[in-house]
């Protein structure tokens, strides 16, 4: 059975005309393909923040540590220096 041409022509126009309005539309692997998206997004600035309170913890921490490890320090020259002091001290008061 042979299809007139205008039927095919039709038929044809019909099917593209169905291809076209249904790519117009969003569906649903789009849909899950956007808020995908969007979470990795939520995720990466999530991480970058976590990321930066690290370094400010860690900062705050350890701040201290080094100040105290300096004043150690300090103390520690300040004790040697005292102790060849009274060493001369001692060797100039012996006979």
């Amino acid at each position: 059975m042979k299809m007139p041409r205008l039927q095919a022509f039709l038929l044809i126009g019909g099917l593209v005309l169905v291809g076209i309005v249904s790519c117009e539309g969003e569906g649903p692997a789009e849909k899950a393909g956007k808020e995908t998206e969007q979470a990795v997004e939520q995720a990466g600035e999530a991480i970058l923040k976590g990321k930066e309170e690290t370094g400010r913890v860690t900062e705050a921490l350890t701040e201290p540590a080094t100040t105290t490890l300096d004043q150690a320090s300090k103390v520690e020259e300040t004790l040697g220096e005292a102790a060849e002091k009274t060493a001369e001290i001692v060797k100039e008061a012996s006979p």
